[in-house]
């Protein structure tokens, strides 16, 4: 049985269409790699399955829970969001909180852990992307590959279902993708689901076990990275993978 399976999600801005009707099935320990040209609605997809945005129409079924996205209830929005956690490409991490504070939050106020406890959850997670001596730092005294490895490791303090990422190294220097990707790879090794936005081919050929190309709205294809990535039937993809190559 699937972990998640959307149909027929459909989402318009100001009498624009920017999702047409997407549907996505994913299993347990899946993880998805979204590519595609800008403006192809990839990121107001994940923002949709994570209720940042809400669809116009369309249903979710996570697990057990179902929804239909034009008439979703709080209740439910703050079921799907216990259960799906995102990490933003520019980090979103609170200013003001320490990086261990930015983790516990979310588990003291979201989720009615003690403050002990989550302290203790924060700093597992902490160890586990190398940044447990940052504990005490503010978001402006971390290089930004550390606040993303910040924002990762709050995403997965939360134990969720599935975790989504938008762009998660493009706001990054070069040379501190890599740690970024190191820590995804690893949490795709140890089974966690994931959807991940990226520009970078070579991150989803590494991490991914199912790629989707996405075009003006709509999945183009959905496959395997070999089938998607490296040997490509359809022309649209040849070209833009092509472009992508040139560019990197």
């Amino acid at each position: 049985m699937a972990l998640l399976q959307v149909d027929n999600l459909k989402k318009s801005f100001n009498n624009k269409t920017v999702l047409k009707g997407v549907n996505l099935q994913i299993d347990k320990g899946d993880v998805v790699a979204i590519i595609g040209p800008s403006g192809s609605g990839k990121t107001t997809f994940l923002k949709s399955i994570n209720l940042l945005e809400q669809p116009d129409s369309g249903t979710l079924k996570l697990n057990d829970d179902q929804l239909d996205f034009s008439k979703v209830t709080p209740a439910e929005k703050l079921k799907i969001r216990r259960k799906i956690a995102m990490v933003f490409q520019n980090y979103a991490l609170f200013k003001n909180k320490t990086a261990l504070e930015n983790i516990t939050e979310g588990l003291i106020y979201g989720r009615n852990v003690s403050k002990d406890q989550a302290t203790q959850r924060a700093n597992k997670e902490l160890a586990a992307v190398g940044l447990l001596d940052k504990q005490d730092f503010y978001p402006a005294q971390l290089s930004g590959g550390q606040q993303q490895r910040i924002g990762i490791a709050r995403a997965t303090a939360l134990d969720p279902e599935i975790i989504l990422f938008d762009e998660p190294t493009s706001a990054l220097d070069p040379e501190l993708v890599g740690t970024v990707v190191d820590d995804i790879d690893k949490l795709a090794r140890n089974g966690q689901t994931m959807i991940v936005v990226t520009h970078l081919i070579s991150f989803a050929r590494r991490v991914a076990n199912k790629v989707i190309f996405f075009e003006d709205g709509n999945v183009l294809a959905f496959g395997s990275p070999e089938d998607i990535l490296d040997h490509p039937k359809n022309e649209r993809i040849k070209q833009f993978l092509s472009a992508i190559s040139k560019d990197h």
